[in-house]
């Protein structure tokens, strides 16, 4: 999802508009974490908002080792961890 929104022109939507349109789609397992970047002031801010979805998903994904289904796909990390592509 984040590298469909990263791909639209910048004229098209600036950084806190891409931020509102990732965080307004993300599951409910996100819920917290778009409360947490709005808390803070981070809304305006896409690459934090990217990046802190991204370290959520990595954190539950280790926590849950079960099978990913459709309905849980990875979202945001698409199949690599962080700005090194290194998971733990």
């Amino acid at each position: 999802m984040a590298d469909k929104i990263s791909n639209m022109s910048d004229e098209t939507l600036n950084d806190e508009e891409k931020a509102i349109v990732l965080t307004c789609g993300v599951p409910a397992k996100f819920h917290t974490t778009v409360v947490v970047i709005m808390q803070t002031g981070q809304l305006n801010d896409y690459q934090h908002c990217i990046t802190s979805l991204a370290n959520e998903e990595v954190h539950q994904n280790k926590n849950n080792n079960q099978q990913q289904d459709s309905s849980n796909e990875k979202a945001f990390t698409a199949g690599h961890c962080g700005n090194n592509q290194g998971c733990g």
